[in-house]
């Protein structure tokens, strides 16, 4: 069977499910049926419950609602758990199969492969933030405007969300108030499955004969028990009027109006992805259902959106103004967790290179950090549906207004840079300069923030070349303003966040396709770095495609925690050992270009390096010194060439200056193009290490470093009448292998 036979059944055994759900919504109560199945989908411990488990619960919803909202009020006919079964299985068929038809395209058309990608995304994902993120930008965003959209549709935003997250707390109410009753009826079927299993069979009633037909195993029983309580107690006490709630009647027509799916609003409905903005289910009676708070936000935001374009004087005049003022506040906000504050610049104005003497233009943000500067870009223009869902120039226009047209702001600002000897911005309200000397800059990144979430390619923009975008091999660090929440809240430090930004700019130009969303690739960085070698070229197998997943699973643990939903607080930090931990702690107190550069170098080294300047420190820390003496140590990993000194009694300069040299020598030695130096004196207390350099430049013949060599002392004699063996220990006292040591330094006297 090919792939083509294959996607063919799938659509048929899909069809038949969906004709026999159908079939039962007719002849059966289809609103019972349509909420007893999504509690059976969507009910289950807080701490088992993830992305990874629940997260197409909301599709699955949809499609149920798709198909049964036109059977509600046909029948009050009791239902079944099997019934539910049934139902559950049927979401998941068809889920399965528009899956597979979508992924199915064999176009050679890189666009239309990107396009299916987008489709994808916005047929089967849901939740583009936090449901608490979303709900903030409605509160700031639109709230401002609640008088506004409370004449317009009943309803201000800041309610709104309201109503949304109360309908979602009488939800979890209930769940908490039902969930033993329900689980008692579950373990009341397991006693009977126990007691008939016990009566030999030529002894059962018919009953018992049908129950040990019916449950060949506890489990079947137990599942059958509870399905059963959930679906009695479920229709009668989790559908909730609004009004109970505190909200008028003109209110929740509002709401209804924004996010309400209603049987008379299913009849306009031609396909299933339009359900998702309608997240909020209204039964035959007004009662309410919702499943999904994070994609009811999402909807909610849309919503209020359209409305407020549908006036085009409030949207361009105040609506959009607000938004856009809003989005670089945010980011800033953001961006001052981890940089102080005297080094952002908000609203910059500068000559502008493209035009005649004396004209300027402007710059959002800029950010300097020593060496290094970031420029950047908000944009809080809209990411349509229609383009989403495969209109190609919709969606280029979409990706150009958020991301390329700020990419191309920014990147003005930098060739102004780059074209002029003294650039120089002011910043517009406080008239604050700021001058950069392009001598000591060592790095420039361009950013751009957008509002939303750009459907998962903010992180594979290489991809935008197949519509015409971008060109040069060259993009922006581009991020939304809730993922940048949580990128500057676990990056901490300047050097860890630009380190971030590098590895995120670099995986964007590999020669393979990279689908990864913000927070799995913070997940990831956390973990790995993405040192080189990159954790998927571990393996030793070539790749045209990865896709990385499930390191964003610490985030939701993390939300949940937040909530009060688990007890214990998931850890997130940065995979390193704890003594570059202290190096880099060292680094971050003192306030030079050295070490700043210094710090975001060795952030980038692979894994083993990091491991052997750990084991290097402790070494030092440990060993024996002589007073007076400066011991020393280089050994080679990766390309990286580490030299570390040590000593007591002996002034730190010349400590430092001995350091240096020894560095120089280790490294032209080698023929090496890369050394970290460390130099550490123990007894100082109150320094991890008196110096610390990382250098990379090209190796050269040069005079100096080979009459350096030439006048270092000879190896050195020992009396012993043997050498140690290559694995007894050294005889300089430094607890380490002979081997690993002085052993290419010692010659025995005889």
């Amino acid at each position: 069977m090919d792939f083509k036979e294959w996607i063919e059944k799938m659509q048929s055994e899909a069809a038949e499910q969906v004709a026999t759900v159908e079939e039962i919504g007719r002849r059966a109560n289809a609103e019972k049926l349509f909420v007893s199945t999504l509690l059976m989908m969507a009910v289950g411990p807080a701490s088992e419950m993830s992305e990874a488990t629940h997260g197409t619960v909301p599709v699955k919803t949809e499609i149920l609602a798709y198909h049964l909202y036109p059977l509600f009020g046909k029948s009050n006919e009791d239902i079944s758990p099997v019934e539910v079964d049934i139902c559950r299985a049927a979401s998941d068929k068809v889920l399965a199969a528009n899956s597979l038809l979508i992924e199915a395209g064999t176009e050679a058309d890189p666009a239309a492969s990107l396009v299916r990608q987008i489709k994808r995304q916005a047929r089967i994902v849901r939740g583009s933030a936090y449901q608490e993120q979303t709900a903030n930008e409605i509160i700031e965003v639109q709230g401002r405007f609640d008088r506004w959209f409370m004449a317009k549709i009943g309803i201000s935003p800041i309610r709104a969300q309201e109503a949304l997250w109360k309908i979602y707390e009488h939800g979890n109410v209930f769940i908490q108030s039902n969930i033993e009753a329900v689980f008692a009826e579950a373990y009341n079927y397991e006693k009977e499955w126990r007691r008939v299993r016990k009566i030999k069979s030529d002894r059962r009633s018919t009953e018992e004969h049908q129950f040990a037909s019916a449950f060949p195993r506890k489990e079947h029983a137990m599942h059958y028990g509870w399905v059963r309580k959930m679906s009695e107690l479920g229709f009668a006490d989790y559908p909730v009027h609004v009004q109970n709630l505190g909200f008028t009647d003109a209110e929740v027509d509002g709401l209804e109006r924004l996010v309400g799916m209603t049987v008379a609003h299913r009849a306009e409905i031609s396909d299933l992805v339009e359900v998702k903005q309608c997240p909020l289910y209204f039964l035959t009676d007004k009662r309410v259902v919702l499943i999904d708070i994070a994609n009811a936000m999402d909807a909610l935001w849309d919503a209020l959106e359209a409305v407020a374009k549908s006036d085009p004087g409030f949207y361009d005049s105040k609506y959009q103004v607000h938004k856009g003022k809003w989005l670089e506040s945010k980011s800033i906000q953001y961006l001052a967790r981890v940089f102080p504050a005297n080094s952002i610049y908000n609203g910059l104005s500068y000559p502008d290179p493209g035009k005649g003497a004396g004209a300027t233009t402007e710059l959002d943000i800029a950010i300097a950090w020593g060496p290094f500067l970031i420029l950047g870009e908000a944009k809080a223009k809209q990411f349509r549906m229609e383009g989403q869902l495969g209109d190609v120039g919709r969606l280029r226009t979409d990706l150009k207004r958020n991301v390329q047209d700020a990419f191309e702001q920014a990147k003005r600002a930098a060739d102004y840079i780059e074209a002029t000897d003294s650039p120089e911005f002011t910043e517009i309200k406080t008239g604050r300069k700021l001058q950069i000397d392009k001598s000591q800059l060592n790095k420039t990144f361009i950013m751009t923030v957008s509002l939303h979430q750009l459907a998962g390619l903010a992180t594979t923009l290489g991809v935008f070349n197949d519509l015409g975008l971008f060109g040069g091999n060259e993009y922006p660090f581009s991020i939304s303003i809730a993922d940048l929440d949580f990128v500057t809240e676990f990056t901490q430090h300047p050097d860890m966040f630009l380190h971030y930004i590098e590895k995120r700019l670099e995986v964007q130009k590999l020669n393979v396709s990279i689908l990864v969303d913000e927070l799995d690739f913070l997940g990831a960085y956390l973990d790995t770095r993405f040192a080189r070698p990159y954790f998927w070229e571990k393996h030793g197998t070539d790749f045209n495609a990865i896709s990385i997943g499930g390191f964003s699973a610490v985030f939701d643990d993390l939300m949940m925690f937040r909530r009060g939903l688990t007890v214990d607080e998931p850890r997130i930090a940065l995979d390193v050992p704890p003594e570059i931990a202290e190096i880099l702690g060292q680094l971050r107190t003192t306030d030079d270009d050295h070490s700043r550069k210094v710090g975001f170098n060795l952030l980038g080294f692979p894994s083993e390096v990091l491991r052997a300047i750990g084991q290097l420190l402790r070494e030092i820390r440990s060993s024996e010194l002589i007073w007076g003496n400066i011991r020393r140590q280089a050994l080679a990993v990766a390309d990286v060439v580490i030299v570390g000194t040590g000593a007591i009694g002996v002034p730190s300069t010349e400590l430092v200056r001995r350091s240096k040299e020894v560095a120089r020598i280790e490294k032209y030695r080698r023929r090496a193009t890369k050394v970290f130096t460390l130099s550490v004196a123990p007894q100082n207390k109150t320094a991890i290490f008196e110096y610390v350099d990382y250098t990379e430049e090209p190796w050269a013949y040069d005079a100096k470093t080979e009459r350096l060599i030439d006048a270092e002392p000879p190896k050195a004699s020992v009396t012993p009448s043997r050498l140690p063996k290559p694995n007894e220990k050294c005889v300089c006292g430094s607890n380490r292998k002979f081997k690993k040591c002085c052993s290419g330094k010692l010659s025995l006297r005889i």
